[in-house]
């Protein structure tokens, strides 16, 4: 558990890493706040993607079904992003082919124009 913990807090393709946990910390860009999330850029949220479907095929052994992912759906609204990363994220989704289910876009307006 500790490992994991420092594994997501210290590699910044996980949303974790973006979100400061001390107040010392958020000090030093005043228009932070602690336990509030900060944008990522394009090339996390991009590698932070992969990882996502790279651990489902690890663990599931197959591929996310694009019109059907589970476990993005299941885990997506307990994740804390800044509205900027939400925007992005929803974009690279949608690249990838990612189709939402019509009772996960009744839970969030994220991905109301997809699919």
């Amino acid at each position: 558990m500790v490992a994991n913990l420092h594994h997501q807090n210290y590699n910044p393709h996980h949303w974790e890493y973006w979100i400061p946990r001390s107040i010392h910390y958020a000090c030093r860009i005043e228009k932070y706040k602690a336990n509030k999330p900060m944008p990522m850029p394009d090339w996390a949220i991009r590698e932070m993607v992969a990882d996502w479907l790279g651990a489902g095929r690890a663990y599931e052994d197959k591929w996310a079904d694009m019109k059907n992912w589970s476990w993005f759906e299941s885990h997506y609204l307990k994740m804390d992003f800044h509205n900027d990363t939400r925007q992005k994220l929803s974009k690279v989704l949608n690249e990838i082919g990612y189709q939402p289910t019509a009772e996960f876009k009744e839970k969030t307006n994220d991905f109301s124009r997809m699919g």
